[in-house]
């Protein structure tokens, strides 16, 4: 007779269950004599026989979490402390489905907002309803009435964020850059975005692309003689008319970056130490002209976002957002779109990138900020070469071509959908 304890309905954690899951592995971990291996840090006894068994319980315990967590818990969380460590890898699950950070409380309380009623079912719904709710008392969100003030200014700042599409992608990271958001601060960020040249969505100045802002249209209401027009569309506090002095400090920006550009377009023969940042733009210029070999791309620094030339590498695609992009050889193309593309990792699991399209690029570009600022770091192999690594797990091999630029070992899952995990 099958004994029904060793395959407990555990189901897989996720998002919206995890009061669930804790509650089921705790019952199954107490079941087993295995608690004390995730509720506290149990200290190994000296003598050989108990140090045996307590090596196999641990073990045991740690297998159990791992089962039940699933990869994509897994691959997020599992480091050299949390792989055979049952307490330090509960306490970094407990530690992310019960965050207080408004991030997280924002997420949880959006996901209640989406909740719907399903079908005609009533029990499903109150079932649904109460896991809601404990998510949200999880978080350290508390329902009632607030005293003196009706809307956490910081939860209806992540909702508005949440309205910004995803075309705006520069939009979005400077606002949440700018967290814990504030109305005064979110409206003062995004003004400062759409005075940025109308939104410009791809900054690389030192890439092998950069992108081209658009003029003001002359017909837009005016400010004239020191009085601010109430139709401009600008704010009176960012009024130059009223401000002059903001205007100098703009101007004496935009001399700043067109001298700085100028410099970047200047002749490649140059002899002198005092033109660095000529020489490396005209070599970067010239590497990123080359074609590169298959399952190869050039891995960026100076680049804002991952660039794909092939409309058939997207599994999402969306024509909703559009902007101008000149490439290497100072010609103009239309970014025409944007989406989701598949890439296979080092390991053979498959991660989500959102990449820009560019068509007439020779080879695709990943944007190594984009990989920093989601917990990755190149790490040196040897003298030309290094690796991409997400919390101690190898994801790509990074390699130094002959015109000193990174190239990346990044093979794409045409079509495909895979594994949806922390992924830049």
């Amino acid at each position: 007779m099958n004994d029904k304890s060793t395959n407990p309905a555990i189901p897989v954690l996720s998002n919206l269950n995890w009061d669930l899951w804790s509650m089921l592995v705790e019952g199954y971990t107490k079941q087993h004599d295995l608690y004390s291996f995730i509720s506290s840090d149990e200290a190994a006894p000296t003598d050989p026989a108990e140090l045996k068994s307590f090596k196999t319980r641990k073990m045991k315990a740690s297998g159990v979490l791992q089962q039940y967590m699933g990869i994509t818990n897994y691959q997020k969380f599992r480091t050299k402390d949390t792989k055979d460590d049952p307490r330090a890898m509960w306490l970094k699950l407990e530690g992310h489905y019960q965050s207080s950070a408004i991030s997280n409380q924002a997420k949880v309380y959006n996901d209640f907002l989406a909740f719907r009623f399903k079908g005609t079912d009533i029990e499903s719904f109150i079932i649904d309803l109460t896991t809601h709710i404990s998510r949200l008392n999880a978080v350290g969100l508390r329902i009632g009435i607030p005293k003196d003030f009706e809307l956490h200014e910081n939860l209806f700042c992540e909702n508005v964020l949440e309205k910004i599409p995803s075309g705006l992608i520069h939009t979005r990271e400077v606002l949440i850059q700018g967290r814990p958001l504030t109305v005064e601060k979110l409206q003062r960020l995004l003004e400062n975005r759409r005075l940025d040249d109308s939104t410009v969505k791809i900054k690389s100045e030192e890439s092998a692309m950069k992108a081209v802002s658009k003029s003001s249209n002359p017909s837009d209401p005016q400010c004239t003689d020191g009085t601010h027009n109430p139709e401009a569309h600008h704010p009176e506090w960012r009024c130059f008319q009223l401000h002059p002095e903001q205007r100098a400090k703009m101007e004496k920006k935009r001399a700043k970056s067109q001298a700085k550009a100028k410099k970047a377009g200047k002749s490649e023969t140059v002899d002198d130490d005092s033109s660095t940042s000529s020489v490396a733009w005209h070599t970067i210029k010239k590497a990123f002209s080359v074609k590169l070999a298959p399952n190869t791309a050039y891995l960026d620094s100076g680049a804002s976002h991952h660039m794909i030339s092939d409309r058939s590498a997207f599994s999402t695609y969306s024509t909703d957002s559009r902007c101008k992009i000149e490439l290497a050889d100072g010609k103009t193309t239309l970014c025409p779109g944007i989406g989701n593309v598949y890439v296979k990792t080092a390991t053979g699991q498959s991660l989500k990138l959102e990449c820009l399209h560019v068509p007439q690029l020779v080879g695709n570009l990943i944007s190594e900020g984009r990989l920093f600022r989601r917990g990755c770091d190149r790490v040196r192999t040897g003298p030309l070469s290094a690796k991409i690594v997400n919390e101690g797990v190898t994801l790509f091999n990074v390699n130094l071509n002959e015109q000193d630029v990174f190239t990346i070992d990044i093979e794409i899952v045409k079509g495909g959908r895979g594994i949806q995990a922390t992924t830049p």
